[in-house]
Parts: C-alpha cells; structure tokens; sequence
C-alpha cells in the first residue's frame, strides 16, 4: 500500500512538473501565432476579435514558436533565414514587427519553445546540439549564453518560477 501511494504521488509530481508554464498574456488586444498559409510557416499578429491581421515575419524558412517578453513589447522565436537555411536560432522582434535580430548567432541551436523570465533578463530553451538536449538561458541582449543541466539526460521546456530566480 506504501509503494502503490508514493507511486501515485511520484506521477503526479512528475506529470506537474512537465507542464509548460502559463505564460504572460500579451497585450490584451493582439494575439501572436504562425501560418503556413503563405507557403512556409511565418509569424502573424491579430486582434483577439481576429481582425487587423499583419504577418510579422517573411522568409523562405520557416519561422516558429513565438513567446511574448512580460512586458509584452518583444517576443523571440525560433526561425532561420534562407541565406543560411541549416542555421537556425533564436530572434528577437519587437511586437510591432520591428528590430528583428538574432538573440545570439553562437548560441546552440533551440529545440523547442524559449520561456521569457518574468523580469525580461532571460531566455530560457533546449538544445541537443552537444547529442542530448540540454537547457540553456541567454540574456536579453544575446551576450551571454550559459548552459544550465549538462548532464546525460534530455532536459526540455523549462519554465521559470514567478519571480524569475529558478527553472523548472
């Protein structure tokens, strides 16, 4: 009975702890998303009543997995450009479309979805550059990449606490 109980409370601990983190709302009008519906997926923002559509991004890559900063005025993704197609990183646009740039042009390259900190320092993602896939934060600025787990086992989606001083 013992073993059976710390079974279900092991799954459940663990089933929580995989979960993606509620992100921050982006500003209360717009919504961010991608569409394949010009040919490859790009990033498009619209109105949350679906109107005013405005395709943010426009490459022959495909640009994927956009995440709103906190303060809702920037958002990274994952996305390549067709002058370099087997280069794929992280980029940063402000929300109007505007100050497109790499985060970090010699950071590994991003598996899966980056998670703003709450405070807008950091961005976190996975990796499997080094064979397994490992979390990895880079600063706001993109001078700064440190890779946090380094371990054998593959680390994915991490989630920042609320007051942006752990991962999950």
């Amino acid at each position: 009975m013992k073993f059976t109980y710390m079974l279900v409370v092991g799954v459940i601990l663990l089933l929580t702890a995989c979960q993606n983190a509620a992100e921050e709302l982006p500003p209360p009008s717009r919504v961010a998303f991608i569409s394949d519906r010009d040919g490859n997926f790009e990033i498009y923002v619209m109105d949350r009543t679906g109107e005013n559509l405005t395709r943010l991004t426009e490459d022959e890559i495909d640009q994927v997995l956009p995440t709103w900063s906190a303060q809702s005025d920037t958002y990274v993704f994952v996305g390549g450009q067709a002058e370099q197609p087997e280069k794929i990183t992280l980029y940063r646009m402000d929300n109007d479309g505007g100050n497109l740039r790499p985060l970090n042009d010699s950071a590994p390259t991003p598996t899966d979805y980056p998670a703003w900190s709450p405070t807008g320092e950091w961005v976190a993602y996975s990796s499997a550059d080094e064979g397994n896939t490992e979390v990895y934060i880079v600063d706001a600025a993109g001078e700064k990449v440190i890779n946090l787990t380094n371990n054998p086992a593959d680390d994915n989606f991490a989630a920042w606490s609320p007051d942006g001083q752990s991962l999950a």
